[in-house]
């Protein structure tokens, strides 16, 4: 009998040992969940200021084309043109 009652024991310290394990890993999980949430809200933030950054520059370059640099003219003249088509189809359609 006292057999039984020490593998009962030893099942019960084992229980206790898997349940102090299960709640420091379910810690463990909640607290890298909230460092995902907040790893997210940075990507997000970076991405918004990278894309703010990315229009910054286009608008540099097409400024330093028009201030005469050869390095961004053509593709300056081409958004130039763009501008123009689009302001004329505008006017095409209101005369319409």
């Amino acid at each position: 009998m006292s057999e039984v009652f020490q593998v009962v024991d030893a099942i019960a310290f084992k229980v206790k040992e898997v349940d102090a394990k299960l709640s420091h890993l379910a810690l463990t999980n909640k607290q890298l969940q909230e460092e995902i949430v907040s790893l997210k809200a940075i990507n997000s933030e970076l991405t918004t200021k990278l894309s703010n950054y990315e229009e910054e520059l286009e608008s540099l370059r097409i400024a330093k084309s028009m201030l005469g640099s050869d390095e961004y003219k053509k593709e300056t003249k081409l958004k130039i043109n763009n501008i123009i088509r689009e302001i004329d189809n505008c006017i095409q359609q209101l005369s319409v």
